[in-house]
């Protein structure tokens, strides 16, 4: 196995198997699968929400384009390289 397989296996693999477990619960229940995205979309919201505040708040992203993004609302304020 590869480097970037074992961290596949590691970090994605239980988020997209936790993903499609709330997709099938939701169609168990709902019985239909365009009712079904709903709930799956608030768990990806709730299970990425802590990844994206990380990012955010450690500058990981925005700073090497030259862009300051703040949680809430898609708020990206672009300013020149220094």
């Amino acid at each position: 196995m590869s480097f970037g397989s074992i961290l596949y296996q590691l970090l994605l693999s239980p988020l997209t198997l936790s993903l499609e477990a709330v997709y099938a619960a939701a169609y168990h229940f709902l019985r239909s699968y365009g009712a079904a995205i709903i709930p799956l979309s608030i768990a990806v919201n709730l299970l990425l929400l802590p990844f994206v505040s990380f990012i955010l708040e450690e500058g990981i992203i925005g700073t090497a384009a030259g862009m300051i993004c703040r949680p809430g609302p898609a708020i990206c304020l672009s300013f020149p390289f220094r």
